[in-house]
């Protein structure tokens, strides 16, 4: 799952970390390569709950 965008004023934005372009790997310790988008939203949604989501990501580095 690539991250495409950060909506305005969202925990993500507001955290900071996530980036556009990123590669979503886990939620919560859940891998989620391959897994629908659906599965991957509804994952996200209950592991909030608890006000709290940790995130695996991968991130490209761009050459300088």
């Amino acid at each position: 799952i690539l991250i495409g965008a950060i909506i305005e004023k969202s925990p993500a934005d507001k955290d900071g970390r996530l980036r556009p372009g990123d590669e979503l790997m886990s939620v919560d310790g859940i891998p989620v390569a391959g897994k629908p988008h659906r599965y991957v939203i509804d994952l996200m949604h209950g592991a909030a709950r608890t006000g709290q989501v940790k995130l695996t990501v991968r991130r490209r580095i761009q050459p300088t």
